[in-house]
């Protein structure tokens, strides 16, 4: 015959509890168990009840018939306390309404007297190896919804750093980067202090506001120390540009202030470049802006040379026209013949066409003015929309 402790998986270990009122029956019960469980037996369900946290057994083994507090009643207070540990009913009743009060106290096997050894141990490994079972597959579904919500603090916590990214790649100053960046921590649920330092001076900015003369103080001090420096519940990440103050809540797991200290070197590893980012563009709007003013200042002067040049056209036409006059009206009086007046006619048409000649040439210049107004225009639509 096969031994029963054969069909165990290391019950040696199993604490087995034996609540009965016989002495007798006890006894008995113990022997049969002894060689494969850790047995421990109690006279009484008040004495079990006192006994269950410092023995911790693995399953009870429950008389049904004790005086005072009976079985069922002692079933129903280890439940209280003890929702899925293990108890099997030992009773001498019969009675299919005995057992059905065994059952409906909390009770979740039943075996009657006399007791078969072999049928007893299996019973006690069967409810055993449920409880570790069950126990197991808990255990799993915890560490899967642990997992899971890890998963989704891990997904919420990249997008904050994804935003902050995107968000911060839009800033046009510094002071607005340094804001962004305060958001950005504070979406980590911690307190934060940021030191933002650029070319025209430092920014302080912080989650509960304007930072206190304090914060100042400690932001000055603490910026000059290691790339990460940490103490309590506290830590700061410092740059070349920028140092992160955060402070954590006192009930954050170590888990968690990892991976918020992580995110947060991530986030300054970022800031750092967008600061360099930032630098770059103010230095490109400063620029286009000088530009914008010689382009005005330029346009403005080339259409004065061009007005300075249509009024010399029009007045120079003007003065001939009058010098012709002038000469043919001096013919009266210079007493000169026909033949003289049409020499000197002839002679002042001819200039006069080489001279209106020059000036329809002058239209090369007019036109190129032209061209220059238009590209001058046209740099200063694109300069507009740079900067706006």
């Amino acid at each position: 015959m096969q031994n029963p402790s054969d069909q165990s998986l290391n019950q040696q270990s199993s604490k087995v509890m034996i609540v009965d009122d016989d002495e007798f029956s006890s006894l008995l019960h113990r022997d049969m168990m002894d060689a494969d469980f850790d047995v421990v037996t109690c006279s009484s369900g008040a004495e079990a009840l006192a006994r269950l946290g410092s023995f911790k057994p693995d399953l009870i083994l429950l008389d049904a018939a004790m005086p005072g507090m009976d079985g069922y009643e002692t079933c129903r207070r280890i439940r209280q306390k003890f929702a899925d540990l293990p108890i099997i009913f030992v009773t001498a009743y019969q009675s299919l309404e005995e057992h059905l009060k065994a059952y409906d106290s909390g009770g979740d096997d039943l075996i009657t007297k006399p007791v078969d050894q072999q049928i007893l141990i299996r019973k006690i490994i069967h409810a055993i190896r449920a409880k570790s079972e069950k126990d197991r597959l808990d255990l799993e579904a915890r560490s899967m919804h642990d997992m899971a919500l890890n998963f989704l603090s891990t997904s919420g916590e990249s997008s904050v750093l994804l935003n902050f990214v995107r968000n911060g790649g839009k800033a046009t100053s510094h002071e607005e980067l340094a804001q962004i960046l305060v958001d950005a921590a504070k979406n980590f649920g911690v307190d934060c202090c940021v030191l933002l330092q650029h070319p025209d001076g430092a920014k302080i900015v912080t989650t509960q506001g304007a930072p206190s003369q304090l914060e100042r103080e400690i932001m000055d001090r603490m910026s000059g120390m290691g790339r990460l420096v940490e103490f309590k519940r506290q830590f700061i990440v410092n740059y070349d540009r920028l140092s992160i103050l955060i402070t954590t809540k006192p009930n954050e797991t170590a888990d968690k202030i990892g991976r918020i200290r992580d995110n947060t070197v991530i986030l300054a590893e970022s800031a750092e470049g967008l600061c360099e980012l930032i630098s770059l563009r103010v230095e490109s709007i400063t620029r286009a802006e000088q530009m914008q003013v010689a382009l005005l200042s330029a346009s403005t002067a080339v259409e004065v040379v061009n007005k300075n040049h249509a009024h010399l056209m029009a007045d120079t036409r003007i003065l001939l026209y009058k010098l012709v006059d002038k000469v043919e009206a001096t013919y009266s009086w210079l007493n000169t013949s026909q033949s003289q007046e049409e020499a000197i006619s002839g002679s002042m048409n001819q200039s006069i066409e080489e001279i209106l000649a020059l000036l329809t040439a002058g239209n090369q210049f007019e036109e190129a003015i032209s061209k220059v107004l238009e590209t001058l225009s046209v740099e200063n639509k694109q300069n507009d929309n740079f900067l706006f």
